[in-house]
């Protein structure tokens, strides 16, 4: 196998877990600056084939919300969410 740089690829204290950054046109929509996963193996190579996995679906995930973003009639760079947060219950 190639030894490909996997720059989403983390190492935390036992395992390895995955991190890329959210598209800023997209963080207020995502409500998130970076998605962040748990890879849930010590195994440095189960972890690089999850990451490239991992990868290739977030790519899709913000690829499908542009999509999206592009349908919606009326909708604007920097607006309001297109997941509006649920209002809190008063005590």
């Amino acid at each position: 196998m190639a030894n490909y740089k996997l720059p989403h690829l983390v190492r935390g204290r036992a395992t390895y877990g995955f991190r890329m950054a959210v598209p800023r046109h997209l963080r207020r929509i995502l409500g998130r600056t970076e998605l962040k996963i748990s890879l849930r193996t010590s195994d440095a190579g189960i972890a690089r084939l999850r990451c490239r996995s991992v990868s290739a679906l977030c790519v899709q995930l913000i690829a499908s919300v542009e999509a999206m973003i592009e349908l919606q009639p009326g909708y604007r760079k920097g607006s309001e969410s297109l997941f509006p947060r649920r209002p809190q219950a008063r005590e």
